[in-house]
């Protein structure tokens, strides 16, 4: 039962960490294609006002993001790396635990502003990352609550089973050494099932009674040799005497 339940306790602990990998994964990769889509469409429209100096424009573009509570900063950067507009999401609510963990938390998505294919700034979105990985981090408690009890129902019916093939077992055992101890040949062991232990059960009452008969056979040939007038002696290859009556 050992050996059975460490090597499906394994199985199990690798195909759930599999799906959990993969799972995460998937969550992450949805959550920075949409983020990334945002920053492609932001980047295209926020191209003139980085050409005409126009940080007004640009910071209004920026207030657009609002929109999207995962967002938490923006920023645009000109041609020369330098500083051209900032937003900062101030209605954004921290409301998932994961929160303060940096890289479970937020998500950073850099795109390229471009006019007629030169470019003319950098676009960086920080998300929040925290409602992807809570999605996820549920997913895999109740996945690990459906394993867990999985594994203890197929435990109770291994164990039930188990037991089921080691009662028979067990009950010739018993019998074996009460026979050994007591010398008592007409003990039988009770059958309770048809399939190969009670087969087995059958050719062990069955050995007891011919060897029950033939205990009984040698009493009396015993006891008709006690009883005889002539003087009996047995003795082996080396004339050491076995029986003398």
């Amino acid at each position: 039962m050992l050996i059975v339940s460490a090597t499906a306790g394994i199985v199990v602990l690798i195909t759930f960490s599999i799906t959990t990998v993969n799972d995460a994964k998937s969550a992450s990769e949805s959550a920075k294609g949409s983020i990334a889509v945002l920053a492609d469409v932001t980047a295209r429209n926020i191209a003139s006002a980085i050409i005409f100096d126009d940080v007004g424009a640009a910071n209004k573009t920026l207030q657009a993001l609002q929109a999207n509570n995962a967002i938490l900063r923006a920023y645009v950067f000109d041609s020369q790396g330098g500083m051209f507009a900032a937003f900062v999401n101030e209605t954004h609510k921290e409301k998932y635990w994961l929160h303060g963990v940096k890289p479970l938390s937020e998500l950073v998505i850099e795109r390229p502003v471009k006019q007629s294919a030169q470019q003319v700034g950098t676009i960086r979105i920080v998300a929040d990352y925290d409602a992807v990985f809570n999605g996820v981090v549920l997913r895999v408690i109740s996945n690990f609550l459906g394993v867990v009890i999985a594994f203890l129902i197929g435990y109770m019916f291994l164990k039930k089973m188990v037991g089921n093939v080691l009662e028979p077992v067990e009950r010739l055992t018993s019998a074996m050494s009460k026979i050994i101890d007591h010398e008592d040949y007409s003990l039988r062991v009770n059958k309770t099932t048809t399939d190969e232990l009670g087969h087995l059960t059958d050719g062990f009452n069955l050995m007891l009674s011919q060897i029950e008969y033939r205990d009984a056979k040698l009493r009396q040939s015993d006891e008709a040799l006690s009883q005889t007038q002539e003087a009996i002696a047995l003795h082996d290859e080396n004339q050491r005497y076995q029986y003398v009556n």
